[in-house]
């Protein structure tokens, strides 16, 4: 069957998709009613209301946006706590988004291994750094291999948390294992070391990435 404006929710996920990377949020509202009239919201059309709303930073709204979609039966996954919990954390409703980490917790999986690295940075948002340690070690128990992506998120973390000495731990653990030479994980001890103006650290540092053959593109 096609899947037109009449029958589906999907064109008017991609408008809104396309209206937020655009920054057009007065759009969305326009959208969800038009998608209302004509057919009913799925769980990726609430998530991108509820993307409108943590970019307003309106956790009123976005807190009803939420019961509406609980009361349509329709079950939240971890990309709706996450950003809940992002909406939280900046409006320093610190234990709502404790509550929503924990719901997105219960929904992260081997299928959606991203949220590993979204719970990591959400905690760090939030100076948990008990929490942090543990959700690596349950990514480190899921996989057998951890990427570039996890890396950048789990170093980017610990400099959030000024753990500079752990990030350190764990480049060394990535330089040793991973053969991709992905520039933005260097940049980002190197952009540290600037900012602290560990300037002859930094030059040290420098020289060994190009020695493993990486060209680190850090710009301040």
């Amino acid at each position: 069957v096609e899947c037109g404006y009449l029958n589906c929710p999907l064109p008017y996920n991609h408008m809104m998709t396309m209206y937020l990377e655009n920054g057009k949020l007065e759009k969305i509202p326009e959208l969800i009613k038009m998608l209302k009239e004509n057919t009913t919201p799925d769980v990726v059309a609430y998530s991108l209301w509820l993307t409108m709303c943590q970019s307003k930073n309106d956790v009123e709204t976005a807190e009803n946006v939420f019961l509406e979609m609980k009361k349509a039966k329709l079950e939240p996954n971890c990309i709706t706590y996450s950003i809940l919990a992002s909406l939280y954390i900046k409006k320093e409703l610190n234990h709502k988004a404790e509550v929503a980490l924990r719901e997105m917790e219960q929904r992260v999986s081997r299928k959606h291994r991203s949220g590993y690295a979204s719970l990591i940075s959400l905690h760090a948002n939030l100076g948990n750094k008990k929490e942090v340690d543990r959700i690596w070690k349950t990514l480190k128990s899921v996989f057998y291999k951890l990427n570039d992506e996890e890396y950048n998120c789990m170093i980017g973390s610990l400099l959030k948390l000024g753990e500079l000495e752990k990030a350190e731990k764990f480049y060394d653990e990535w330089e040793s294992i991973s053969p991709t030479g992905d520039s933005r994980i260097p940049n980002l001890l190197l952009g540290e070391y600037i900012y602290n103006n560990q300037i002859q650290k930094a030059r040290n540092f420098f020289d060994r990435v190009v020695r493993k053959g990486i060209k680190p593109s850090y710009t301040n």
